[in-house]
């Protein structure tokens, strides 16, 4: 989105980021975050392109997209199974039944 700080606040925000170390509870948190919607847990796909069309796009999407895809892909092999299988009303939530 806009950046709303100064460049010295920019800075600062930067460099606390690179130091950031994120654990298994981050990016799953990350990753629960990206696959839910109101109704309930989505295709990844669908809850992207749901924050696309409210927010639009930036230089950062493509490359946010993929760490997502990563997340959902290292959990899958974590788990030993497609982590959607968990969620089995996750065809009427990504398809709207």
């Amino acid at each position: 989105g806009i950046s709303d700080c100064s460049p010295q606040e920019s800075e600062i925000l930067k460099k606390e980021l690179a130091e950031c170390v994120f654990s298994d509870y981050d990016r799953l948190i990350q990753l629960c975050d990206s696959i839910s919607l109101p109704s309930g847990v989505c295709l990844l796909e669908k809850r992207l392109v749901d924050v696309a069309m409210r927010h639009g796009n930036n230089s950062c999407m493509i490359k946010k997209w993929q760490s997502l895809y990563d997340h959902l892909n290292y959990f899958n092999r974590t788990a030993g199974r497609n982590i959607y299988s968990l969620f089995p009303k996750i065809i009427n939530n990504t398809f709207d039944f």
